[in-house]
This record gives C-alpha cells, structure tokens and sequence, in this order.
C-alpha cells in the first residue's frame, strides 16, 4: 500500500498538555527532579518542542527516557518520535517500535496509529499487515481519523485482513467525517467507481471537492475530470482548468498534460501555444514510461504551430517554473 508514511511523526503532535507560564517553570523542575513522572514527561516535552526558545533536545531525551520507564505513556510516545527523527539520538526505528509499542499497549491513541504503520512499512519491525490493521483498529475505535483511513484501505484491498467493501466504505465515510482530505477523497473514489455502493458522480464530485479544498492533489484532478465530463456536476471547463493548476502546480503529470492540452486548445482558458508547451513539457519529465511519449507527441504537435521566439520563451518558462519549484510558472512577454 502506499501511504503518506509516518506523517505524524512529528513532535508538535506528541502531548495534549498545557504549557506552564514562566513562574511555573522552578516547580516543574522541582517535581521532575523529585521523580513526578507526569512533571518529567511535561519538561521534557518542552525541552523538545523549544517552548520560549529553549530547545535541548539532550534535555528532552533525557526527561523523556526518565518518565518512559515509569511507565508514563505520553512520554513513551514522544520518546518514539525522538527515536525515529534521531532527534538527540541517532535514529533508531526498533527503539521507535518499542517504545510505540509501550505506550500503545496502554491505549495511547497516536501510538496505536504509529506502531500500526510501522508494522505496514516493515520499519522497525518485521513487516505485518495482520498486526497493521489491529493497531489500525485499536486507534481508530477511539476515533483517529488518519486510522480510520488507512484501515479503509486495508479492507478494500484486503491487506491483512478479509477484503470488505462495506466495511471499507463505513471507515472511509468516518474518516471524510471528522475532515481528514484523504479519506474524504478515498470516499470519493468509492463513489465514482462504484465499489461497495451504488456508483454516484455527484457524491464523488462532493467528496473530490471537500478533498481538493483542503489541497489534496489527487482529488484536485479528480474534480476536474469531473467537470470536464459533466458526471455528477455541470461541465465547467474554466474551473477544471483551475483545479488542474491547481493540481498541477504540486506536482501532477496528470493534471499538467491536462492543463497543456486546454491551453493548447482554449478550453476553458484563452488559448495559449506556450503555456501549452510549458505545461506539457513538464509533464514529459514527471510522467511515467507509458505516458511520456505520448506527452511529448502531443508538446510537438502544438510546437510545429509555433514560432522559434514562443518556443524560445516556453522552454525558458518550463525550465523556470521547474526551477521555482512551481512559484513562477507563466513564460514572460
């Protein structure tokens, strides 16, 4: 399967606690020192998030460590999260796994989604998507959005589990919810092709929709495609050809092969012959091997309609907008 790995591997996801105002700083350090594992657990998350520019991650690894093997979850959890960013350790998953494990046993929901995908990727641990989709559903039951995600998945494709379409479709409609874009775009997805429910465009457009305005790159597309074809939704080539760029400036060949060939034929958009090129050039080079011969016949074909100075231009603003990382993406006068 393919995730966005690890996302929330992240330290400012790691304790749901209250920063301590400045005059409480002495006290805190006064019960850590004592052995409170909840103050060493609260001290070392702020010697690890930087509260007030203090960032120590030796400190943080230290407290953390401390408060871990007293048996304080959120500290274990955070411990993970040190462990797998090598952040004031080298970077050890096993230790990442362990600890994930340790505070997942005791319920702590980010860390039954972790050691989930850790079992999903192999990393730290050896590779089970039976052991996955437990955790998946341990964190999920206690409403994780992302687990509810990635345990949809599981269930549609049958990764570690029974292949369930109508269970798949229950956890992707919990999690496009509670907002998660992609579950709200995995939602859409069942819609469209109609898998363990009855094919309807018009909910695949609403769900694409939710998902693409949150950015979600895949359901950008999506939608578009959508309205170029009218299913579900009223064609409207000038905002497919927005939500193509859209799609396009992050990253997608689909969506820039798509955006060239409207530029190329002014649908939707004034015609363009060299924002056409551009588009389709860069296409070229993100696409895969089925698709990029294809991509450059169609970028040749609008090149023959073209003088050297707008192919001159349009090389010059592929190479541009590459380089840009997207930020400057229109050839120049």
């Amino acid at each position: 399967m393919s995730y966005p790995r690890l996302h929330l591997l992240c330290l400012c996801l790691a304790l749901t606690i209250s920063t301590p105002a400045a005059g409480q700083d002495a006290d805190l350090l006064r019960r850590a020192l004592a052995g409170e594992a909840a103050a060493q657990s609260e001290l070392g998350y702020l010697y690890a998030s930087g509260n007030e520019g203090q960032q120590n991650l030796i400190l943080a690894l230290s407290w953390l460590t401390q408060a871990a093997h007293q048996g304080d979850a959120p500290a274990q959890y955070n411990l993970a999260i040190m462990h797998a960013l090598g952040q004031g350790t080298p970077q050890n998953m096993t230790e990442a796994a362990r600890w994930h494990q340790a505070a997942a046993t005791q319920g702590h929901v980010d860390a039954q989604y972790s050691l989930g995908q850790l079992y999903d990727t192999g990393a730290g641990v050896e590779l089970d998507h039976a052991e996955a989709a437990r955790w998946y559903t341990l964190a999920a039951d206690q409403g994780h959005a992302a687990a509810q995600n990635d345990l949809a998945v599981m269930h549609k494709y049958g990764y570690g589990v029974r292949q369930d379409y109508p269970e798949a479709l229950r956890r992707f409609r919990m999690a496009a919810a509670q907002g998660l874009a992609g579950g709200q775009f995995n939602l859409g997805v069942m819609y469209r092709n109609g898998t363990g429910v009855e094919r309807d465009f018009a909910q695949a457009a609403h769900w694409y929709r939710q998902a693409a305005q949150q950015g979600h790159t895949s359901a950008q597309y999506h939608l578009a495609v959508l309205l170029v074809s009218g299913d579900g939704v009223d064609a409207d080539y000038a905002e497919a050809a927005s939500w193509f760029r859209r799609a396009a400036i992050q990253g997608s060949a689909d969506a820039q092969y798509e955006l060239g060939l409207m530029n190329g034929h002014g649908a939707g958009v004034a015609q363009n012959l060299e924002l056409a090129y551009m588009w389709l050039d860069i296409a070229a080079q993100g696409a895969s091997i089925a698709r990029r011969g294809r991509t450059l016949r169609t970028r040749d074909e609008f090149a023959a309609q073209m003088s050297s100075e707008q192919l001159a231009r349009a090389r010059h603003a592929a190479q541009a907008c590459l380089e840009s990382s997207y930020q400057e993406c229109e050839p120049e006068d």
